[in-house]
């Protein structure tokens, strides 16, 4: 939760839709993701962990599910540079 703000401000704006998963955290990442207010956002977040593995699926699921063409995997933490 503490990254995931910062990650989702640096998504460059050609970037069509964005789905955060949250894979059952207890730390907020869900309501900072969505307090974020930007409407490309979608937080999927899953009942019980699930693990890196299932979260990186449900992302792709939903986002092929909203019509994307292509997709990419960048960790919330804010570790990634957005532009790459």
């Amino acid at each position: 939760a503490r990254h995931v703000g910062r990650a989702l401000a640096g998504i460059p704006a050609f970037v069509d839709d964005v789905v955060v998963v949250d894979d059952a955290s207890e730390d907020g990442t869900a309501a900072v993701a969505r307090s974020v207010g930007d409407l490309r956002v979608e937080v999927v977040r899953h009942a019980r962990n699930r693990g890196v593995g299932a979260a990186i699926a449900t992302g792709y699921l939903h986002a092929f599910a909203r019509g994307a063409e292509g997709a990419a995997v960048m960790a919330g933490d804010a570790q990634m540079d957005p532009d790459d």
